[in-house]
């Protein structure tokens, strides 16, 4: 499996890419890839928004992907099986959620197992991919004026500016800001 970007910002999207080959003329039994989505401190920080199948023998291999539990899903054949030579790429597309958890650099984990019966022996080959969280770190600064010298018929001039920290560089969604004058 491989990402699509070594750092992810929050709500942007990105993809990551899992990719197998069945070699042969045989018969595979028993086939499912079990993609566990990522996550943080225990919560589900990834939400998928696609999911695109391409493999070489399409006419014998219909895989399909299958939500079985939360965080989990499943790519397999209607009955299990797949009929060899096939070579099978899978695109989950998605999104980093705006999670406490998931912090400027931290670093989150997907967990894939390919697993599978061939003349009767049991074969499991597990691979996981990393990526870093990558979000903005803002700084807020409130100004007025006139500074001083204040009469009750004054007007005064607020001003919030809003900036990135020096290490920061992700672009900011949904930012909301709450002035009580």
């Amino acid at each position: 499996a491989r990402l699509s970007a070594a750092q992810v910002s929050i709500a942007e999207p990105f993809a990551y890419t899992i990719t197998a080959d069945f070699f042969g003329n045989v018969l595979y039994t028993d086939t499912q890839f079990v993609d566990v989505l990522p996550r943080l401190d225990g919560r589900l920080v990834f939400s998928y928004t696609d999911i695109a199948i391409a493999n070489s023998n399409s006419a014998a291999n219909h895989w399909s992907p299958d939500v079985v539990a939360p965080g989990v899903i499943t790519f397999t054949t209607p009955d299990g099986t797949v009929q060899g030579r096939d070579s099978v790429t899978i695109t989950v597309s998605g999104i980093i959620s705006n999670d406490v958890a998931a912090q400027q650099g931290v670093t989150f984990s997907n967990a894939l197992t390919l697993s599978f019966f061939h003349d009767g022996v049991a074969y499991d080959y597990t691979d996981t991919v990393s990526a870093e969280v990558k979000e903005p770190i803002l700084g807020l600064h409130k100004a007025v004026t006139p500074a001083g010298g204040i009469d009750a018929a004054a007007t005064l001039t607020y001003t919030l500016a809003v900036t990135h920290a020096a290490a920061s560089n992700a672009t900011a969604y949904n930012v909301v800001i709450t002035d009580v004058v």
